[in-house]
């Protein structure tokens, strides 16, 4: 990154089993060397409970360029009136949906733009829909 940083610590970092890790060997001393590196010195590796408590979404991302990334993972509703006719399943528009995802059980068997799709086959478990946001995240599942 070609600097010190102002601050690049954790707190109650923890292993997957739930351990408490040794953050004492973490790097806190920055040599400069490099053309484009700073001169010497050091940052912390660890905040406390305190300091870590003030590090919040809503004190850290917003700002006035509209950015808010909490908005690429909204979850849209789930489609509603499912209707199935032979291979022809049909549901009624999510506003905001940039499309569909259609499941049998947990596998995707396709994708739709608009608010029907036509099944290749009949479905071995269960048919779900979801919405897709602008952002590629999936919304609540339907069933049918």
């Amino acid at each position: 990154m070609g600097a010190i940083p102002a601050l690049f610590a954790e707190y109650d970092s923890r292993d997957a089993e739930g351990n408490v890790l040794d953050l004492s060997q973490r790097k806190t001393e920055y040599d400069g060397r490099g053309q484009n590196n700073p001169p010497k010195g050091s940052c912390r590796a660890t905040i406390t409970k305190e300091e870590a408590d003030g590090y919040v979404y809503e004190r850290i991302i917003p700002g006035d360029d509209g950015w808010n990334p909490r908005t690429m993972m909204e979850k849209l509703p789930a489609p509603r009136k499912l209707k199935k006719q032979g291979l022809k399943v049909s549901w009624k528009n999510v506003s905001a949906a940039a499309g569909y995802v259609i499941f049998d059980d947990d596998k995707v068997i396709g994708f739709a733009k608009e608010p029907a799709f036509n099944l290749a086959s009949d479905v071995k478990g269960t048919l779900k829909i979801c919405a897709v946001n602008r952002y590629g995240s999936l919304g609540i599942e339907s069933t049918l």
